[in-house]
């Protein structure tokens, strides 16, 4: 099941919401048995991601492998394709509690590497 978002701010950050309701149920066999079916996601500073962001990133691409920004592609060398429709995930503030926790998440758009291709360098 791939879940097409709208490209309306409002409506996509209510589907994300929803999306993510439904796996907060999820146990965690659950979500290892989707990302398991699926293929696992990675980011690509080659960080892991949480079960959550894992489960939620194939929600709506099942075929996405490894995310980052659309600026942590260009650090990598690699730039998003135009017309290329984000994957949200949530990422910490940069707020912190007293315990040092995040104080809240919230969603951001990341891209497949499939969605992206090398930057050309200017060779002179």
């Amino acid at each position: 099941m791939t879940v097409k978002l709208s490209a309306d701010p409002k409506a996509k950050r209510a589907k994300l919401t929803e999306m993510s309701k439904y796996i907060a149920r999820m146990t965690d066999d659950e979500k290892r048995e989707l990302i398991d079916q699926c293929g696992g996601v990675v980011r690509a500073d080659g960080k892991t991601m949480s079960l959550h962001n894992s489960c939620l990133a194939l929600l709506q691409d099942q075929g996405c492998s490894m995310l980052a920004g659309y600026v942590g592609w260009q650090k990598l060398g690699r730039q998003v394709i135009k017309g290329a429709k984000s994957i949200g995930v949530w990422v910490p503030s940069g707020a912190k509690n007293d315990d040092g926790t995040p104080d809240f998440f919230m969603f951001r758009p990341v891209f497949d590497i499939s969605q992206t291709e090398p930057i050309k360098q200017n060779l002179k």
